[in-house]
Protein backbone atom coordinates (compact mmCIF):
# COMPACT_ATOMS: atom_id res chain seq x y z
CA UNK A 1 0.00 0.00 0.00
CA UNK A 2 2.81 2.62 0.66
CA UNK A 3 4.56 1.58 -2.46
CA UNK A 4 1.32 2.27 -4.56
CA UNK A 5 0.96 5.74 -2.64
CA UNK A 6 4.67 6.67 -3.29
CA UNK A 7 4.00 5.57 -7.28
CA UNK A 8 1.25 7.52 -7.37
CA UNK A 9 2.99 10.41 -6.24
CA UNK A 10 5.74 10.68 -8.14
CA UNK A 11 3.85 9.86 -11.12
CA UNK A 12 1.98 13.29 -10.57
CA UNK A 13 4.88 15.22 -10.24
CA UNK A 14 6.59 13.34 -13.20
CA UNK A 15 3.48 14.61 -15.44
CA UNK A 16 3.46 17.99 -13.52
CA UNK A 17 6.61 18.85 -14.42
CA UNK A 18 6.12 17.08 -18.39
CA UNK A 19 2.98 19.03 -18.51
CA UNK A 20 4.83 22.49 -17.94
CA UNK A 21 7.10 22.19 -20.38
CA UNK A 22 4.67 21.40 -23.35
CA UNK A 23 4.08 25.36 -24.12
CA UNK A 24 7.73 25.69 -24.59
CA UNK A 25 8.20 22.37 -26.86
CA UNK A 26 5.04 23.03 -28.76
CA UNK A 27 3.51 25.83 -30.04
CA UNK A 28 0.08 25.81 -32.05
CA UNK A 29 -0.30 27.01 -35.09
CA UNK A 30 -3.26 30.36 -35.30
CA UNK A 31 -4.76 31.30 -38.17
CA UNK A 32 -3.50 34.89 -39.49
CA UNK A 33 -6.24 37.16 -41.56
CA UNK A 34 -4.37 40.18 -41.75
CA UNK A 35 -0.86 38.38 -43.18
CA UNK A 36 -3.48 35.65 -45.71
CA UNK A 37 -5.30 39.22 -47.08
CA UNK A 38 -1.36 40.83 -47.70
CA UNK A 39 0.21 37.32 -49.25
CA UNK A 40 -3.09 37.14 -51.62
CA UNK A 41 -2.66 40.73 -52.77
CA UNK A 42 0.55 40.55 -52.92
CA UNK A 43 0.72 38.18 -56.35
CA UNK A 44 -2.96 39.04 -57.00
CA UNK A 45 -4.80 35.67 -56.19
CA UNK A 46 -8.11 35.14 -54.48
CA UNK A 47 -7.92 34.97 -50.85
CA UNK A 48 -9.53 31.65 -51.40
CA UNK A 49 -6.17 29.98 -52.50
CA UNK A 50 -4.64 31.27 -49.09
CA UNK A 51 -4.14 29.39 -45.78
CA UNK A 52 -1.64 31.82 -43.83
CA UNK A 53 -0.26 30.66 -40.12
CA UNK A 54 2.26 31.50 -36.98
CA UNK A 55 3.31 28.88 -34.77
CA UNK A 56 6.16 30.07 -32.73
CA UNK A 57 9.16 31.47 -34.65
CA UNK A 58 7.66 30.49 -38.01
CA UNK A 59 4.69 31.62 -40.44
CA UNK A 60 3.40 29.09 -43.21
CA UNK A 61 1.78 30.06 -46.48
CA UNK A 62 -0.18 27.38 -47.85
CA UNK A 63 -1.07 27.92 -51.36
CA UNK A 64 -3.98 25.66 -51.99
CA UNK A 65 -4.64 24.30 -55.47
CA UNK A 66 -2.89 26.99 -57.08
CA UNK A 67 -2.10 26.95 -60.54
CA UNK A 68 1.49 27.31 -59.94
CA UNK A 69 1.48 23.81 -58.69
CA UNK A 70 1.71 23.04 -62.51
CA UNK A 71 4.51 25.54 -62.69
CA UNK A 72 7.95 25.08 -62.20
CA UNK A 73 9.67 25.32 -58.99
CA UNK A 74 11.47 28.31 -60.27
CA UNK A 75 8.41 29.92 -61.08
CA UNK A 76 6.90 28.59 -57.68
CA UNK A 77 10.21 30.46 -55.83
CA UNK A 78 9.52 33.67 -57.97
CA UNK A 79 6.07 33.78 -56.67
CA UNK A 80 7.20 32.75 -52.69
CA UNK A 81 9.57 35.37 -53.05
CA UNK A 82 7.16 38.13 -53.69
CA UNK A 83 5.07 36.86 -50.78
CA UNK A 84 7.80 36.71 -48.91
CA UNK A 85 9.13 40.25 -49.41
CA UNK A 86 5.17 41.72 -48.86
CA UNK A 87 5.04 39.61 -45.57
CA UNK A 88 8.51 40.86 -44.13
CA UNK A 89 6.77 44.57 -45.03
CA UNK A 90 4.08 43.96 -42.86
CA UNK A 91 6.16 42.73 -40.13
CA UNK A 92 7.87 45.98 -40.19
CA UNK A 93 4.53 48.04 -39.42
CA UNK A 94 3.63 45.03 -36.92
CA UNK A 95 7.26 44.76 -35.20
CA UNK A 96 5.39 44.00 -31.83
CA UNK A 97 3.43 41.06 -33.14
CA UNK A 98 5.95 39.72 -35.33
CA UNK A 99 9.69 40.19 -33.74
CA UNK A 100 10.27 36.65 -32.91
CA UNK A 101 9.46 35.08 -36.52
CA UNK A 102 12.44 33.94 -38.11
CA UNK A 103 11.24 31.92 -41.25
CA UNK A 104 8.44 32.27 -43.60
CA UNK A 105 7.35 28.66 -45.37
CA UNK A 106 5.56 28.88 -48.50
CA UNK A 107 3.92 25.59 -49.16
CA UNK A 108 2.35 24.73 -52.39
CA UNK A 109 -0.10 21.98 -51.44
CA UNK A 110 -2.91 20.19 -53.33
CA UNK A 111 -6.08 19.74 -51.74
CA UNK A 112 -8.65 17.52 -53.30
CA UNK A 113 -13.01 18.08 -51.80
CA UNK A 114 -12.45 17.62 -47.97
CA UNK A 115 -9.30 15.47 -47.91
CA UNK A 116 -7.42 16.71 -44.49
CA UNK A 117 -4.15 15.62 -45.48
CA UNK A 118 -2.56 18.02 -48.09
CA UNK A 119 -0.04 16.93 -50.94
CA UNK A 120 2.86 18.81 -50.78
CA UNK A 121 3.88 20.03 -54.30
CA UNK A 122 6.34 22.51 -52.88
CA UNK A 123 8.26 24.24 -49.98
CA UNK A 124 10.37 27.17 -50.15
CA UNK A 125 11.43 28.63 -47.17
CA UNK A 126 12.94 32.14 -46.51
CA UNK A 127 15.20 32.26 -43.26
CA UNK A 128 16.09 35.35 -41.11
CA UNK A 129 19.80 36.51 -41.24
CA UNK A 130 21.95 38.06 -38.86
CA UNK A 131 20.76 41.32 -40.55
CA UNK A 132 16.90 40.84 -39.98
CA UNK A 133 16.25 40.42 -43.82
CA UNK A 134 14.84 37.13 -44.65
CA UNK A 135 16.71 35.31 -47.60
CA UNK A 136 15.95 32.60 -49.73
CA UNK A 137 17.30 29.22 -48.25
CA UNK A 138 18.63 26.49 -50.22
CA UNK A 139 19.49 22.87 -48.97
Amino acid sequence: MRWSRLRLWLGTICVLSVASMIPAMAQTSAPDEAMRTIAARSVGMPESSFEVSSSGTVITVLRVNSTMNASSHQGRNNEAAEIAKALTDAFGRKAAHYEGIQSISVDYVERVGTQTKDILIDRIDFRKTAAGQFELHIT
